[in-house]
């Protein structure tokens, strides 16, 4: 009886073993690696629609600065606008000089260092509301939301530090018949 409930008691023990292992890596992984956010409102249509879950790659951005064309969860500069993260494309980035010009039908272009940007993933064309120039210093980023006319970003507030972004959005998971990864710039389908 005796080698019975050792060996179950070794059994029991295995089992708790890896239960707490498997909670420990979650854990890290949740804190150090991935991240999940649901999209809440419009400013990234159609790229990415409310109530989309996505996973955010955390780790990412310590090992290379967010590119143009990606897409980044942050918290907002101005702590009024509220505690939840943001999700918005990054326009510009450290050293780029950032302009906004209304055209003559009042439509919104964006200029990177002189150059017009080409935004294929715009579906609406916006109207200009702001007409600005920033210089991005460094650990500075410029995010704007694809659906311009119905977001919150940094025409409003400027640049925002990379120190206050959590990670780059890398696949939409939920709901499932809308699941794709989101490979920055080139993603624009929103289908």
């Amino acid at each position: 009886m005796d080698d019975d409930s050792s060996g179950s008691e070794s059994f029991i023990r295995n089992i708790a073993k890896t239960v707490l292992i498997a909670a420990l890596v979650a854990f890290i992984l949740r804190i150090f690696v991935l991240q999940t956010v649901r999209v809440e409102g419009r400013s990234m249509e159609p790229a990415l629609r409310s109530g989309e879950i996505i996973f955010v790659n955390k780790l990412v951005y310590h090992f290379k600065a967010p590119s143009q064309g990606d897409i980044i969860i942050f918290y907002p500069p101005i702590k009024s606008l509220n505690r939840y993260p943001y999700i918005k494309r990054v326009i510009g980035v450290e050293g780029q000089v950032v302009s906004i010009k209304a055209n003559s039908d009042h439509s919104e272009a964006i200029f990177i260092d002189g150059r017009e940007l080409e935004e294929p993933y715009l579906k609406k064309t916006p109207h200009s509301f702001v007409i600005n120039k920033w210089k991005l210093g460094k650990g500075e980023v410029f995010v704007l939301g694809d659906n311009r006319n119905n977001s919150s970003d940094s025409r409003w507030w400027g640049p925002i530090n990379e120190k206050s972004i959590i990670g780059k959005a890398s696949l939409v998971w939920w709901p499932l018949c809308r699941f794709r990864f989101l490979r920055g710039e080139e993603e624009i389908n929103g289908d």
